[in-house]
């Protein structure tokens, strides 16, 4: 039997679908208004005696920018069998309506949320240890997503993260020369290097690391460097 919680979780984006501008917001999408969307059926029934529903189901469709559907599923708890369920609903409402699918796992609690972002491995059972298996993971990692929004969503949050891993290495980097080399190192000075985000910048304090004769002079353009003895 459905719960009352189970059904106002989801209902408000039906009777609200403004709502979910924090939704748009993670797909780099403008806050919709409530005239962009409208109603569809959420039956994932086939003709097979075997009945499927999504809970919500609408249909964003601006006047100007790609229409597609959002299928709102309210989750109370974690459901191991949800990521077939879900799989189902996004290339069933993918065939049926022939637009872009954006399933939206509504959570009651963080623990839940965190689940459900996945992600959920629903085909390497039985590739066991066969390159098949090594195969399908590097497809996976190479492949292409196509809803509105993606390169927000995921390729800038991954060059971000990739640029940030290579700041704070250049910024170690730079640490490392300098107590190498017996240099004092003020606090100020060592927050300005691990905080900066400039490769480019990185690069030239990690040169000049190595010859400054004061940690501060890294900062100060045209700084005469020591010139290193020559063996």
């Amino acid at each position: 039997m459905v719960k009352a919680t189970h059904e106002a979780s989801h209902r408000l984006f039906h009777d609200h679908p403004e709502a979910l501008a924090p939704v748009f917001e993670a797909l780099g999408l403008p806050p919709p208004s409530k005239g962009d969307f409208d109603e569809l059926s959420p039956d994932a029934t086939e003709i097979r005696p075997m009945e499927r529903r999504v809970d919500t189901v609408l249909r964003f469709a601006p006047d100007m920018g790609e229409n597609f559907v959002l299928a709102l599923e309210s989750q109370t708890k974690k459901d191991p069998d949800k990521a077939r369920s879900w799989a189902y609903y996004v290339a069933y409402l993918c065939a049926k309506y022939d637009l872009p699918v954006v399933l939206v796992a509504v959570c009651r609690d963080r623990a839940t949320a965190q689940w459900a972002t996945g992600p959920f491995e629903l085909v390497e059972v039985g590739l066991e240890s066969t390159p098949t298996r090594e195969n399908w993971r590097k497809l996976m990692q190479n492949a292409v997503t196509h809803f509105p929004g993606h390169r927000t969503l995921f390729e800038e949050k991954y060059l971000e993260g990739k640029a940030e891993g290579e700041a704070r290495g250049e910024a170690k980097g730079v640490l490392r020369v300098l107590e190498v080399r017996g240099l004092v190192i003020t606090d100020a000075v060592r927050e300005r290097i691990v905080t900066c985000s400039d490769l480019t910048l990185l690069h030239d304090w990690l040169d000049r690391a190595g010859t400054v004769e004061r940690a501060e002079d890294l900062f100060t353009p045209g700084t005469i460097a020591t010139e290193l003895p020559k063996n």
